[in-house]
């Protein structure tokens, strides 16, 4: 093999590495975005049901916070 044929090869594979590089990265951001979205979708909708929840059965729910209040300050004066 001569020079110029290794030269030549050695620009298209370059070349082909940044095409690829700039590709993947782009698809790395698309991906990022659509965890992003799905996460907040979630939360949201998570939301949605706690807030549901706490409308259906109010006494319940305070219930619950009154507990979770009596072990945080159980363990708050514990310290």
């Amino acid at each position: 093999m001569n020079h110029e044929t290794i030269r030549k090869a050695d620009a298209s594979a370059t070349c082909a590495k940044n095409r690829w590089s700039h590709v993947l990265g782009d698809l790395g951001d698309r991906l990022g975005d659509l965890r992003r979205t799905n996460v907040a979708t979630r939360a949201r909708d998570a939301m949605r049901t706690a807030d549901d929840g706490m409308h259906q059965h109010p006494y319940t729910a305070m219930a619950a916070m009154a507990f979770a209040g009596l072990i945080a300050g159980i363990l708050i004066a514990r310290r």
